[in-house]
């Protein structure tokens, strides 16, 4: 390894006692875009002015431009900016004679510059910095070009920091009247002049809508009420702290009247989970954040006697004391740890490319973001830095329709926005908004971008499931898909819908190439192949495209590319048989559809269905083939059963549908026909053999009987072990 590596990485390791966690305030500098080390703080102005103008700028901070002490400072600013650009750093000389100085003042003790430089001339010439890989020299340049620029100042109310290293004559800069910091109590995190603390995590500790109330009001405090995603996101990304249990805010509604927050603020922001608030819950309502990895940190009306965690908030003031520094897992400067991962913000725009490369050199990739938590994290990084967007890791530049990380960690986690993905021409790297939206767009536009490295383990594929599928049921990998064709029977899509999860299972969901191509051979063979399916994609207003199984939308093969309509009613997705294509198309069509759901274990009996855990003690009968009513929602057409998720553990048998429930297919008819003319026969059989006394004729009792054909049913005996099937067109006789 050589010199310059052995500093760079020296570097790391130093900064790596200076760094801070993801809430923790950052005192020392003048803002979140700004990187301590040391008692010193740096950051890259990506506006480009001459030296004068860039040192004014510097200035305007209580700084100047960057002056570099020694080799291991050097490696640091060298991490900080992105390769081949160029950037004015402090050092300068005038025409009137031949010597270097430094625009804060202090003593030039050490150098970078390129041997070619510095070049003898009787003008005056600045120095910029022009960063090669991991290394970095320094070349002059007339002053009056304008370049990006890097700025210095001192740290403010240091704490914990090592005494200062630098000539005395660096130490002019600090601001003799520093304005003041508000802060928030330790144990909380702030966003913007609020702080913020959740609690209540263990069973022990968790209180009512109303108790919560109090606790908070015991520390001056209330239930915490959110007014912008920034507020949103923070407390999201906080719930990684909160176990399972969802957390109460300051949001309700008492009968009859509409929702509004505790302490009288404006309801002027919202996030409800799908299908919420529902409005079933009696006298009151009371709104929690859910904490689940399908719809994380959204809000949910519930019976605000239930405990849960609960969320407060206190004004930040000057009197708390400044939180010392955590000590971060990172090691790298300008990196925040959450969870096993580190994060880094690049402010420069750059295209989704030049990112990649920049991370890299950062010893990371562009950010995967593997659940709702992560986002929550990520969406503060934004904020803190006052981005719009910013480039994370996921693109389809390989494989158009298949997106993937650059990271390489499986996708578990979308959260598409509005018509997204859009599969614009030229598009295909994916931007995060600060409304919390993915959005694919052209690869070429330049953005901020986040950076990530974890020392996380990358899980391995999920290993092959030995079971089954019940009869009519197709097997693919670890799921089981049917079919069905529409014929007579059509079903708009909530009642197709409703059809699969009567059978515990989902409106098929897509996840590859492999996958679709099954799925089209699977409608291809069908009897009565009908042109279109539905399938399990649809989208709202907020969220764009979705699964409604939860799971991630990482794979299309849109007709056409996706169809961009403002029709509200074309918001369902749908399977063509002729190419395996999908389409967007309105919800209240009656077609086909196609069913998924997990493999049914070997270990489980064929003839039983394993028991919910949340299982009741009364025993349902519901006939096969019967239509469950939806509730209308404004959010989405999906149905209001949540119990059933394709990631769910609880495994089940399938039955299938009756196709006739309410008819009687045109094959139906023909075999009662076919049975009906064999019996008449057997009948005239019976009379001829019996005239010739060749038979006896059984003698039937005169009392009556009752004799029945049934459906097949669901049994759901919920106070036992196991739920059966009975078999179909079983003969019950009484």
């Amino acid at each position: 390894m050589n010199e310059k590596m052995t500093g760079f990485f020296a570097a790391i390791l130093l900064i790596g006692c200076f760094s801070f966690g993801p809430f923790v305030e950052a005192t020392q500098c003048p803002s979140a875009n700004w990187t301590s080390f040391g008692d010193h703080c740096y950051t890259v102005v990506n506006n480009v002015s001459s030296w004068q103008e860039s040192e004014n700028y510097c200035q305007s901070f209580g700084g100047h431009l960057y002056s570099a002490f020694n080799e291991t400072e050097e490696e640091v600013i060298v991490f900080l900016v992105p390769s081949g650009e160029q950037f004015w750093i402090g050092l300068f000389k005038t025409d009137e004679e031949d010597v270097y100085s430094w625009s804060d003042g202090s003593d030039l003790v050490f150098h970078n510059f390129d041997t070619s430089e510095p070049k003898s001339t009787n003008e005056t010439s600045c120095v910029y910095l022009l960063k090669n890989g991991t290394a970095s020299d320094w070349y002059t340049k007339a002053c009056s070009v304008p370049l990006k620029s890097i700025c210095e100042t001192v740290t403010v109310a240091v704490t914990n920091a090592p005494p200062s290293t630098r000539s005395p004559a660096s130490s002019s800069t600090v601001p003799t009247t520093p304005t003041p910091v508000k802060r928030c109590p330790e144990g909380w995190f702030q966003v913007d002049d609020m702080c913020y603390m959740t609690g209540g995590f263990s069973e022990s500790a968790r209180k009512n809508w109303t108790d919560a109330i109090l606790v908070c009001k015991n520390m001056g405090a209330e239930l915490a009420t959110l007014h912008s995603h920034a507020e949103q996101s923070a407390l999201t990304a906080e719930l990684i702290f909160a176990g399972n249990s969802p957390v109460w805010i300051g949001l309700y509604a008492a009968q009859g009247e509409t929702f509004k927050w505790d302490d009288g603020s404006p309801l002027d922001f919202e996030k409800w989970a799908r299908n919420e608030p529902n409005g079933e819950l009696g006298d009151m309502r009371c709104v929690e954040l859910l904490n689940n990895e399908d719809e994380t940190g959204r809000w949910s009306d519930d019976n605000c006697g239930l405990l849960g965690g609960y969320a407060c908030q206190k004004p930040a003031n000057e009197s708390y004391p400044t939180q010392g520094p955590i000590i971060s897992i990172c090691g790298m400067p300008g990196f925040t740890s959450f969870r096993e991962s580190c994060f880094h913000v690049i402010t420069t725009p750059m295209n989704f490319s030049q990112a990649q490369v920049t991370c890299e050199d950062r010893l990371a990739n562009l950010a995967s973001v593997v659940d709702g938590y992560e986002e929550g994290f990520v969406e503060t990084l934004l904020f803190q830095n006052n981005l719009e967007s910013a480039w994370i890791g996921l693109n389809d530049v390989k494989d158009e329709g298949m997106f993937v990380w650059t990271d390489t960690w499986p996708v578990w986690y979308t959260n598409w926005g509005h018509d997204e993905p859009s599969r614009g021409e030229g598009e295909g790297c994916v931007a995060l908004n600060s409304d919390g939206t993915w959005n694919d767009t052209v690869c070429s536009e330049e953005r901020p971008a986040i950076c990530k490295f974890t020392f996380d383990t990358k899980p391995t594929d999920p290993p092959s499931v030995e079971g089954y599928c019940p009869q009519g049921w197709n097997e693919s990998g670890n799921y089981c898909y049917m079919v069905r064709s529409s014929g007579p029977k059509v079903y708009v899509w909530e009642d197709a819908n409703a059809q699969c999860q009567s059978m515990e299972s989902e409106l098929v969901s897509i996840h590859s190439k492999y996958e679709n191509e099954f799925v089209e051979s699977l409608v291809k063979v069908q009897p009565a192949m009908e042109d279109f399916y539905w399938i399990g994609l649809y989208r709202n207003d907020e969220d764009g495209f979705s699964w409604t199984d939860f799971s991630p939308v990482e794979y299309d093969y849109w007709e056409n590319r996706q169809p961009a309509t403002d029709d509200e009613k074309f918001k369902c997705g749908m399977f063509s048989s002729e190419f395996g294509q999908w389409s967007v198309e309105d919800c209240m069509k009656t077609e086909g559809f196609i069913c998924k759901s997990p493999k049914i274990p070997a270990t489980s009996p064929r003839s039983t269905l394993l028991s919910s855990s949340e299982a009741t003690s009364f025993v349902t009968t519901v006939a096969i083939g019967t239509s469950y009513s939806m509730k209308p929602s404004s959010e989405s057409p999906v149905s209001t059963n949540k119990a059933t998720t394709m990631k769910s553990t609880t495994t089940t048998m399938i039955s299938i549908p009756d196709e006739e429930a309410d008819g009687l297919s045109t094959g139906a008819i023909v075999g009662i026909c076919l049975a009906s003319f064999a019996f008449v026969c057997m009948i005239v059989v019976v009379i001829i053999l019996a005239a010739t006394g060749r038979v006896t004729v059984p003698k039937f009792s005169s009392s009556p009987t009752n004799a029945s054909i049934t459906n097949a049913v669901f049994v759901y005996d919920t106070g036992g072990d196991s739920m059966r099937v009975d078999d179909k067109a079983s003969i019950l006789v009484n």
